[in-house]
């Protein structure tokens, strides 16, 4: 089982890239859940 912590930080990682990118908190975090959960690891979650 994949540490929740380790997870959760990428997905905030990720979430602070797309914020600069133009999209809303709201938006970001759907996609970064979206993007982590689809690909199962999270190393590549570009």
């Amino acid at each position: 089982m994949k540490q929740i912590t380790k997870t959760r930080k990428a997905v905030a990682t990720m979430v602070n890239q797309l914020h600069k990118l133009g999209y809303t908190f709201s938006k970001a975090f759907k996609t970064a859940w979206e993007r982590i959960n689809s690909k199962g690891t999270r190393r590549d979650f570009w």
